[in-house]
């Protein structure tokens, strides 16, 4: 008997092959019949036939798919037969024989546009398995991504078992043509390096105390803190990982891996212990391939985001500090601004009173003269001398004030400290010279060519004008620290807004890397749109003709239904203000035996999650990271007792001590393979939706 990988959990394997369960609204929604299909109901003979018709259409409509007659759910066949005047006694579906049954079915598909799932369509489904095969390998993703596929193609959706066959057949074929590629393509230098990866190195600077690890253990493990040692090491793996990379490009550029499937093989050595990688021997080279190029990748995006966090860290200290400097000094600001203002009073009543003394025609010029001498006198001359010292210190104030010079003195004081973060990091990283600003790669450029010095000739272009001017103290000199710090922060920045691109990154690449290559777009652009189901909105002018007919269509409709009273959830006033009225939904009441209020005064997170569980069944969302070759699962205590330590920060090993009857290699085991942040992902809303209903 051929084996299927796993791709859907019991429950969900259930719901799938069951009809839909529909609630109040639904079932006027999808039971009710087009013309079409109200003549075809009058033609059928008896009403368990009609009755068994309007059920198939009505799943079909829901679904896209047909299920057997047995599993028709009564509160269905009681709707339909209230709403058709049918009698439930009338009703017998052990006489709702298979002929009819696939000739209704035949009727649905013909009158509806789809076609129905045989040999030539399941041609068309296995060619796309294997196109989704080439983009990721999660069973699940490629499972919903086929039944989106078979709708957009108006394709009968076939039962779980066929979409297993397909899959299972896409995946494994998929993998055995990229290892092929594999042995074709990789010389042996290329194993021989990867093989490396498994061999143990030591560690330790005496010889009593080395340790041995495995180099692909130090490499699996990133550091995310700011200080200057652990950005040592990283760069260390980077540069470890970069000479690997190097050599084995040429292959990982002739396998085309996207990158979900790169990280998805990558994952897999990551959480597997080096004997479960180094024993597989089809398949050891394409994990060790894929962990070199997602690790690389990944630690340069890492590291630019310690640099980005550590420049961003360096300029809000500085303005904090800078902002606390001003504020501090507005008492001196204020007795400088009081002095001058009173010095400037004087002057100006000496002003006054001498245009008096000139005005006055009373008095002789010699009296004039005598008088004017008298108030000019020594006093008034030195408050003029205070009064120009006083204004050129205002005005250099008022300079550095409209220039931040005090700010870019702060940060310039700031700059070793940067500098010991963000220098390596900038000397380290690949830009990508074809999208990227070239000011900023040329003055990167010669960072890295003089070792991360910088002089009086680095490129200054990248710097706005009033920052190149700072660039040179009062004495002409360069202001090396400065130039650094902005440098790193002009680098950051441009990585933020898209002007600076990583050569090798997931997160900051050029934005067209993540788009649909030119030349495969142009190339299969028919191809494409018809795949996302778009080919009617390429046309944009036709579309917009009829999307404004169907929109003054609908206008019309609904005016005309408000107006004529039909609609009863819309009236119009007096005064000609509309009001709106929400219909009451229909709530479905599941049945249940649970008590969930248990009568002791204590109750313990164990219960708690036990009493969640068996009302959602949110265990089940949790499945085994690898596709095959995985163990049965583990009981449902274990993943509470994972669930708990993470959650109250226990720690898994003090979990595992304080927990009866639960292993720790068994707990470890479980949250390294089950807990997948997709896993979690899928519980709780799973959760939510099902403690909302009880």
């Amino acid at each position: 008997m051929a084996t299927y990988i796993k791709i859907l959990n019991n429950n969900d394997i259930k719901i799938f092959e069951n009809p839909p369960q529909f609630k109040g609204e639904e079932r006027k929604r999808f039971f009710y019949l087009p013309n079409w299909a109200e003549d075809l109901v009058k033609s059928l003979r008896t009403p368990t036939n009609q009755v068994g018709f309007i059920l198939q259409l009505g799943y079909f409509k829901a679904s896209n798919k047909f299920f057997a007659a047995r599993k028709f759910h009564s509160k269905d066949i009681e709707f339909i037969a209230g709403l058709f005047g049918f009698c439930l006694s009338e009703l017998d579906f052990n006489k709702y024989n298979d002929r009819s049954f696939l000739r209704h079915q035949e009727l649905i598909l013909a009158n509806t546009g789809f076609r129905k799932f045989d040999a030539s369509t399941q041609e068309i489904m296995e060619k796309e398995a294997l196109c989704l095969a080439c983009k990721q390998v999660k069973p699940r993703f490629m499972f919903m991504s086929l039944v989106d596929f078979l709708r957009t193609q108006k394709i009968e959706i076939p039962n779980y078992y066929t979409f297993a066959q397909i899959i299972t057949n896409a995946l494994r074929c998929f993998e055995k043509s990229l290892i092929d590629r594999i042995h074709e393509r990789s010389s042996i230098e290329h194993r021989k390096l990867l093989d490396k990866l498994l061999e143990p190195v030591e560690e330790g600077d005496k010889q009593e105390s080395k340790i041995k690890r495995y180099k692909i253990t130090l490499l699996k493990k990133s550091h995310q803190s700011t200080q200057p040692s652990k950005i040592r090491a990283n760069i260390h793996d980077l540069q470890c990982l970069e000479g690997l990379f190097k050599e084995i490009e040429p292959v990982i550029t002739s396998l085309n891996l996207s990158s979900d499937l790169i990280q998805f093989y990558a994952q897999v050595v990551i959480k597997s212990q080096i004997f479960q990688t180094s024993r597989r021997d089809e398949s050891r080279y394409l994990l060790l391939i894929a962990f070199v190029a997602y690790q690389y990748y990944r630690l340069n995006d890492v590291l630019i985001e310690i640099m980005m966090q550590s420049v961003q860290q360096t300029l809000n200290s500085t303005e904090r500090e800078h902002k606390e400097e001003f504020y501090n000094q507005r008492k001196a600001r204020s007795h400088k601004f009081n002095t001058f203002s009173q010095k400037i009073t004087e002057h100006l009543t000496t002003i006054g009173q001498a245009k008096i003394i000139l005005q006055d025609e009373t008095l002789l010029a010699a009296e004039k003269v005598n008088r004017l001498k008298t108030l000019f006198s020594e006093s008034v001359d030195s408050n003029t001398v205070a009064i120009q010292e006083q204004l050129t210190q205002l005005g250099s104030e008022s300079k550095k004030i409209t220039k931040n010079i005090d700010y870019y003195h702060l940060l310039e004081t700031k700059s070793v400290k940067l500098q010991n973060r963000a220098s390596e990091i900038v000397k380290n990283i690949n830009f990508d010279t074809r999208t990227s600003n070239e000011s900023l790669l040329k003055a990167i450029d010669y960072y890295e060519q003089k070792e991360g010095n910088a002089d009086d000739k680095s490129p200054v272009d990248f710097l706005d004008a009033e920052e190149q001017e700072l660039l040179l103290d009062s004495n002409g000199k360069f202001r090396v620290s400065l130039y650094k710090v902005l440098l790193f922060s002009k680098v950051a920045e441009g990585i933020h807004s898209g002007a600076l691109n990583l050569k090798y990154s997931y997160k900051y690449r050029t934005f067209e890397d993540y788009l649909i290559p030119q030349n495969i777009w142009e190339s299969n652009k028919q191809e494409l749109l018809e795949k996302a189901g778009l080919t009617e909105l390429q046309d944009f002018a036709k579309l917009e003709i009829l999307l404004k007919k169907a929109l003054e269509e609908q206008f019309r409709n609904t005016n005309t239904n408000i107006i004529n009273g039909s609609n009863k959830y819309a009236t119009i006033r007096e005064n000609g203000d509309l009001t709106l009225k929400t219909p009451k939904q229909d709530k479905e009441i599941l049945d249940t035996n649970i008590d969930l209020f248990p009568k002791n005064r204590f109750i313990s997170l164990f219960e708690v999650l036990a009493t969640v569980a068996q009302i959602s069944g949110f265990t089940n969302c949790f499945e085994h990271f690898q596709i095959k070759n995985n163990r049965d699962k583990p009981a449902d205590k274990v993943f509470f007792a994972g669930i708990i330590g993470y959650g109250c920060n226990l720690g898994i090993r003090k979990t595992a001590k304080i927990s009866r009857s639960i292993n720790q290699q068994e707990l470890e085991n479980t949250i390294n393979w089950y807990f997948t942040h997709e896993n979690i992902m899928r519980a709780n809303p799973l959760c939510q939706e099902r403690c909302r209903l009880r």
